[in-house]
């Protein structure tokens, strides 16, 4: 008789969990942040200035908040358009805008706009925000960031 012992599920399942930690790992590292937005339903593109932008705005009109001397643009958003983030590096305020309480958040903070930018010096969350028609808008570093928030199922920012 052999003393051999069969291997346990922890044994097994050990080398597919590490092999799916470093896949997971290499696609994040190797840019293909196309794919993973590919799989989660986002898509992403980011614009040189205002011009390039508004001739390749993926899902919605260009947002009327941003200024028309905007660079550096950047868009977050879910496919459906339902959810969105923009960053906008601007001298200029944002376009027909009206001060108010911050009643969202963005679904999501991309590398571009870290988490912090929505916090206040002490760590609590900034309490106002500029609406600028269905956007919410901060300012950030060298210009703005806002984000669209869907109140009602299928909506999109109009």
């Amino acid at each position: 008789m052999s003393n051999r012992t069969l291997p346990t599920t922890a044994q097994l399942l050990t080398p597919i969990v590490g092999g799916a930690a470093v896949l997971l790992l290499a696609v994040s590292l190797t840019g293909c942040a196309q794919l993973v937005n590919g799989l989660t339903h986002v898509h992403e593109e980011s614009f040189p200035d205002y011009a390039a932008a508004a001739d390749g705005w993926v899902g919605v009109e260009i947002p009327a908040w941003i200024p028309d001397d905007a660079t550096g643009l950047h868009n977050y958003a879910t496919e459906d358009e339902t959810q969105s983030i923009i960053r906008i590096d601007s001298p200029s305020d944002p376009v027909d805008c009206e001060p108010g309480d911050r009643t969202t958040m963005p679904f999501e903070t991309p590398d571009w706009v870290p988490s912090e930018a929505l916090q206040k010096d002490d760590g609590s969350l900034l309490e106002d925000a500029l609406h600028c028609g269905d956007y919410q808008v901060i300012p950030y570093a060298d210009g703005w960031v806002g984000w669209f928030a869907a109140a009602e199922q299928g909506q999109t920012p109009s």
